[in-house]
């Protein structure tokens, strides 16, 4: 959108955006540090982490950067295994 409309109000528009991504990130990383629980007959915070999940739960945003996450750990998994020695296997004679 910048490359083609370099106007204040995109840059405003586009900063805003990446703001509010952040914030949503943040509260998906926040809500990680609580068990997962249903808020009927909990505390207040199980309710509201509930709705909080809810809430971001289809995030377009947080879709994406959970695809990124996985694909990424599963790569850093297959260089780690190529890169650790093979165990010597048994002699041949």
């Amino acid at each position: 959108m910048w490359a083609r409309n370099r106007s204040p109000e995109v840059r405003a528009l586009l900063w805003e955006i990446k703001r509010l991504q952040n914030i949503v990130r943040r509260a998906w990383q926040f809500q990680t540090f609580f068990p997962p629980t249903g808020y009927l007959g909990g505390t207040n915070r199980d309710m509201v982490l509930h709705y909080l999940r809810e809430e971001i739960a289809n995030e377009p945003y947080l879709q994406g950067a959970q695809q990124w996450m996985r694909e990424h750990e599963a790569e850093q998994k297959r260089e780690a295994s190529a890169r650790r020695p093979k165990a010597p296997g048994p002699a041949k004679g």
